[in-house]
C-alpha cells in the first residue's frame, strides 16, 4: 500500500492507468500532461503524469508544485483528493464547484474527457490499495 500523495502513489497510479482498457479507450485523444497538485503542502506537492493517447508515458514527482507547468493543472487539497479517490465526490463536480481548481487548460476539453477522468480516479483508487 502507498501513501497519497508520494511518488510511489503517481508511480503505481501510472502502471494502473496503463493495465486499464476502460482508460486506453475513454483516453483516446487526450495529449497532454497533468499536473496535479495537493495545495495544502507547504511548498505544494504534487506529481505530472504524462498522458498521451490513452497511455501514461511516465510520471514525475515535484516537491514545490507552485513553480512547474504543464499543459493541465489541477489542484485541490489533499482532503479534496482523497474524497475524489475514494469516491465520495465526482471530479467534474469537484472542479465545478471550484473544489478543485483547474488553473492551466481548458474546461471544455476536460468536460469531453469525464469517462477518463473516473477512470484514473478508479485506478488511483487501485494504487492506494482500495477496492
Amino acid at each position: 500500500m502507498v501513501e497519497f500523495p508520494s511518488p510511489a502513489f503517481a508511480e503505481a497510479l501510472c502502471r494502473e492507468l496503463n493495465g486499464s482498457e476502460g482508460y486506453r479507450r475513454s483516453a483516446r485523444g487526450w495529449r497532454w500532461p497533468i499536473l496535479f497538485k495537493v495545495s495544502d503542502m507547504q511548498p505544494p506537492k504534487g506529481f505530472i503524469l504524462d498522458l498521451y493517447e490513452g497511455e501514461c508515458r511516465g510520471t514525475r514527482w515535484v516537491d514545490d508544485a507552485s513553480r512547474e507547468q504543464a499543459d493541465y493543472v489541477l489542484s485541490a487539497s489533499r482532503d479534496t483528493w482523497l474524497s475524489v479517490i475514494r469516491g465520495d465526490l465526482h471530479p467534474m463536480r469537484a472542479i465545478l464547484e471550484g473544489r478543485i481548481r483547474l488553473e492551466r487548460g481548458s474546461y471544455a476539453t476536460i468536460a469531453r474527457y469525464t469517462r477518463a477522468a473516473m477512470e484514473i480516479v478508479a485506478a488511483a483508487r487501485r494504487a492506494l490499495g482500495a477496492p
